[in-house]
């Protein structure tokens, strides 16, 4: 399916007890953009899935691998650094040759389970507080991003986790995520001490082969696309992915952006009929008075298609970014947010959603939309970059990205 985009706005002159308001009134304009793929990275460090070099390692570090590749290191009660280290730390060089590192630690073993939404008996984590915390630096990745490119679920291991994921996972017992809600059971295997840290001798083959993808072996016109993917919080959308380079991220494990390493979870969405739907209902925005527009999506296609995200459908809480600037989000106010009961707000502010997401069937030719209102003060660009689930058929396609441009001049 290529890409698809439309520009909508219409306009009025306006005044107020017969004086114009001309430097006050800007107008809204929307683009709403449609992907063949999308594509989510989440940060590891810079240590990670690869080797590190012996003239890297830190003091404490060395002593643990030279007695690892002895008769193996020992320890009674493994401080926080070396869990750290072990956890990070796949293979060591050391002149020339390659070592792996393995550990009896104590694991976290985190599995995931979808359930159904009216067994919840506890907690539940929005699915902003879930990217918030899992799109952060690496024990994030192996622990709390369970989904596969499919949108599946897997178990996962790790033997360090940082403090703040620890206790998100005994803040909330379950997680919201593309319209599931799913339980994460965390239980720790621990055979007691003592523990021990092992380093046994590997093929350099086994190291380099299909483990990591270096941007610079993609092709130059692809790059930038990637780079954009790495620093997007959520899912970018990219169009124009050759097989070549849909494979190659499938093949590796990592992708490796400026010594960054990034697991890479690819959704192809050519043969899925949902597009970026919207337009603008009222174009001028001025003080007090926001314009107003309506965003969604819309089933162009012959069958009908399952769309999971919101509340409310389909988007959940929007908030908007100048381009590129992701820390300067602002959230883009709906009525619906209070007529959910799902959402906290203050005044004409969002502050937590209390409910979990959605599930709805959108006909073939039909729209699923949310009204919307949007005021800022100055002319600007700014960027709605939104993903929902989908499934056709009982065929799940993963994350659908979409995008909205909305221009004030």
């Amino acid at each position: 399916m290529d890409r698809r985009s439309f520009l909508v706005g219409v306009g009025a002159t306006a005044t107020v007890a017969g004086v114009e308001r001309a430097l006050l009134v800007h107008r809204l304009a929307l683009r709403a953009e449609t992907f063949d793929f999308g594509l989510r990275c989440n940060d590891l460090g810079t240590r990670v899935g690869t080797f590190t070099d012996w003239a890297e390692l830190a003091p404490r570090e060395r002593r643990v691998v030279e007695a690892a590749r002895g008769d193996g290191y020992e320890t009674e009660t493994p401080p926080e650094w070396l869990r750290r280290f072990v956890d990070t730390t796949e293979y060591v060089r050391i002149d020339g040759r390659f070592y792996e590192l393995d550990s009896t630690l104590p694991t976290y073993v985190v599995e995931p389970e979808v359930v159904d939404p009216d067994s919840v008996d506890g907690p539940v984590a929005s699915r902003e507080r879930y990217a918030q915390v899992r799109e952060t630096e690496y024990g994030v990745t192996c622990a709390l991003t369970c989904e596969t490119a499919a949108g599946d679920y897997r178990t996962t291991r790790a033997v360090w986790l940082r403090p703040d994921v620890r206790a998100f996972l005994d803040e909330f017992d379950y997680v919201e995520q593309h319209g599931d809600v799913v339980r994460l059971s965390v239980r720790v295997e621990d055979a007691g001490p003592p523990y021990r840290v092992t380093a046994e001798p590997v093929p350099a083959a086994v190291v380099r082969d299909g483990a990591t993808l270096d941007l610079g072996d993609v092709p130059v016109e692809r790059r930038d696309d990637l780079r954009r993917a790495a620093t997007t919080p959520g899912v970018a959308g990219i169009d124009g992915l050759s097989p070549a380079v849909v494979d190659a991220l499938r093949d590796h494990t990592y992708l490796r952006i400026d010594g960054r390493f990034y697991t890479t979870y690819l959704s192809d969405v050519r043969d899925v009929a949902l597009e970026a739907w919207g337009r603008v209902s009222r174009d001028e925005t001025a003080p007090l008075e926001p314009a107003r527009l309506e965003l969604g999506v819309r089933n162009a296609g012959d069958d009908p298609i399952d769309v999971a995200g919101g509340p409310p459908m389909p988007f959940g809480v929007v908030s908007a970014h100048p381009p590129g600037a992701y820390d300067r989000n602002r959230s883009v106010w709906s009525p619906a947010y209070r007529e959910t009961g799902a959402i906290t707000t203050v005044g004409r502010r969002p502050i937590a959603v209390l409910g979990i997401g959605m599930k709805a069937t959108v006909p073939p030719g039909e729209r699923l939309t949310t009204r919307y209102e949007f005021g800022p003060s100055r002319p600007g660009t700014w960027v709605v970059d939104e993903s929902v689930g989908a499934t056709v058929d009982g065929e799940s396609f993963g994350a659908v990205p979409l995008r909205f441009v909305l221009t004030v001049d």
